[in-house]
């Protein structure tokens, strides 16, 4: 079944805030492989219009398009194709990506952008897909305030909420202000786990929040990991395990090097097998490489590496006994669903998300069982080839999540929060900082002595011309209930209701009037001088700037952004 077609009038504000703060890592994370598989969706067109913006200096600010081809290329070749990478820094450090960002009226000039594409696509979204910046609560909703289709939130885990004591001191408030944006912002969140959404909709729950929709999409495998993969040359030539992971207290390294050092020193070194650990090191695991740099008795059976390609990466799990994954807490666990895409063996830690991620075809183990990943590693190590090629043959029947499956589901999940959006410009759905709402009291049943159109637009001028705005404003109403498509009669009761002062009703008839030419810029500039009456500068300067993107010769709409941008820089 095809994905439906994303709603008119939807496009994509896409952060690759992460991307570019991670321009010089050689190898990705789980959370680095869908970033860029999402920004590149979006830079390719695959979910509509596309901006791909960043946050700099408290703001949300244009990333143009030609830097964000380039960074995108250049992380493409390296972490997905293996190669080397191009020069990019000098390219983020001349857009003002890197370092000091920009200040006062070159900060608000480049936070433009983003708000005039949100005006220009009234269905338009924000998505962040790393969790970069979500506990900037302020700035995400100021942007917010003009996004039609809100924001659209992946969630990776809430291991630093649940497991506080395997992060940095103050990760979990962190990542607490990182659950209030998403909750508070989100039109819609997708996870990648069923087990992340239990702990999402648990956690929403104990704090008071309501959960927008969720959709569960699981992490696709890259290419290279399929069961037909070509098959490598052993990278050594003695029964080894691997472990894949950043060297951190949660993945457990501690309980496979302590089973290590008793094997070397029990057994005879031509039974112990090798251990095999990829990945960086990482924090907070003094003792784990304490033991790795001194301790003389795993030297010989123990190899660390990182930064290997998804090539080299294969070569070593395609040949190992097993993939050893200990961890105590996940939000996915793609080494697993790696090993068993390319029918390796996986022994890990007997936790919901692992069953779910391996489809009950690992052999699970509690964590803390040291006993038991002991017999089952001499197990493994010791098999025949048949019974090698017999246990390998069972793992045909795993299914490997598939990138296209998993952009299919985030495509719903866009397609649901585009739809629920308004039809009209943004500014008129959002919530607003109140306005003054008047005293005006405007007649909503057909007056009978005014129940021709045009006679009720003539009673409508006279008064205006007489600026008895009241009467003026009840005239054009009743216009309005002969013919509710006229949105000039619209914005002239808009304007009687502003002179008037009740900006709130005001408000409300430009924006019937915008639902029905949204694209006119002298409407735009009267919506700018509403919220200018109402001291609301971020606001004005959002519709001044629409209004000199529509017609760039609007000397007024120039003059009022250069008024917006000097208020915000400002404030």
């Amino acid at each position: 079944m095809s994905a439906p077609a994303l709603p008119p009038g939807g496009g994509i504000l896409y952060d690759i805030s992460r991307l570019i703060a991670r321009h010089a890592n050689r190898t990705p994370t789980g959370i680095d492989r869908v970033d860029l598989r999402y920004a590149l969706c979006a830079a390719g067109g695959e979910w509509g219009p596309a901006m791909p913006v960043a946050q700099r200096g408290g703001a949300i600010v244009e990333v143009p398009r030609s830097v964000a081809r380039r960074l995108l290329a250049h992380l493409a070749e390296r972490w997905i194709e293996g190669g080397p990478g191009t020069e990019i820094e000098p390219v983020l450090q001349q857009a003002g990506l890197l370092g000091p960002a920009s200040e006062g009226a070159a900060l608000a000039a480049a936070a433009a952008g983003p708000r005039q594409f949100a005006m220009r696509y009234p269905r338009c979204i924000y998505l962040n897909a790393s969790h970069h910046g979500l506990s900037e609560q302020e700035a995400l909703g100021r942007l917010l305030h003009h996004v039609g289709g809100g924001g659209v939130f992946f969630i990776h885990d809430l291991i630093p909420i649940e497991f506080p004591e395997y992060v940095a001191p103050g990760d979990k408030a962190v990542h607490e202000e990182r659950m209030r944006t998403a909750l508070s912002l989100g039109s819609a969140l997708i996870v990648n786990s069923a087990a992340t959404q239990r702990s999402v909709e648990a956690w929403a729950a104990a704090n008071g929040f309501r959960c927008p929709p969720i959709h569960v999409a699981r992490i696709g495998i890259e290419k290279g990991f399929e069961a037909e993969a070509p098959a490598a040359p052993p990278p050594i030539d003695r029964p080894y395990f691997v472990c894949v992971g950043t060297i951190e207290p949660r993945k457990n390294h501690i309980t496979l090097l302590h089973l290590w050092r008793a094997m070397a020193q029990e057994l005879p070194a031509e039974q112990v097998p090798k251990l095999v650990l990829i990945g960086r090191r990482g924090w907070e695991c003094q003792h784990v490489l304490a033991m790795l740099d001194r301790c003389e008795a795993l030297r010989p059976h123990v190899i660390e590496l990182s930064g290997l390609s998804d090539a080299q990466m294969r070569a070593w799990l395609q040949n190992a006994r097993a993939v050893l994954f200990p961890t105590f807490t996940e939000g996915w666990g793609i080494p697993v669903v790696e090993a068993l895409a390319l029918r390796v063996p996986v022994i890990c830690s007997d936790i919901p998300v692992l069953r779910e991620a391996s489809q009950g075809l690992a052999d699970p183990v509690d964590p803390l069982d040291a006993r038991s990943w002991r017999e089952r590693i001499l197990t493994y190590a010791a098999e025949s080839a048949e019974a090698r090629a017999a246990r390998r043959a069972a793992l045909a029947r795993f299914t490997p999540p598939a990138w296209d499956t998993h952009l299919t589901g985030v495509r719903d999940a866009l397609h649901d929060a585009m739809r629920g959006a308004g039809t009209v410009p943004p500014l008129a759905g959002r919530k607003l900082a109140e306005l003054p709402a008047g005293s005006v009291a405007i007649a909503e049943d057909p007056d009978p002595e005014l129940d021709d159109f045009s006679q009720a637009v003539a009673a409508g001028d006279a008064a205006r011309g007489r600026k008895d705005w009241i009467a003026a404003a009840r005239a054009y109403r009743q216009a309005l209930h002969q013919q509710p498509g006229e949105a000039g009669i619209w914005v002239q009761y808009g304007h009687m209701l502003k002179e008037a002062g009740n900006l709130k009703a005001a408000h409300e008839a430009y924006n019937q009037a915008l639902s029905l030419m949204p694209r006119d810029a002298d409407l735009h500039l009267q919506l700018g001088h509403l919220f200018k009456l109402a001291n609301q500068a971020a606001q004005a300067l959002a519709h001044y700037e629409m209004a000199l993107a529509l017609d760039h010769t609007n000397a007024e709409a120039r003059r009022h952004v250069e008024w917006g941008q000097r208020q915000l820089a400002s404030a």
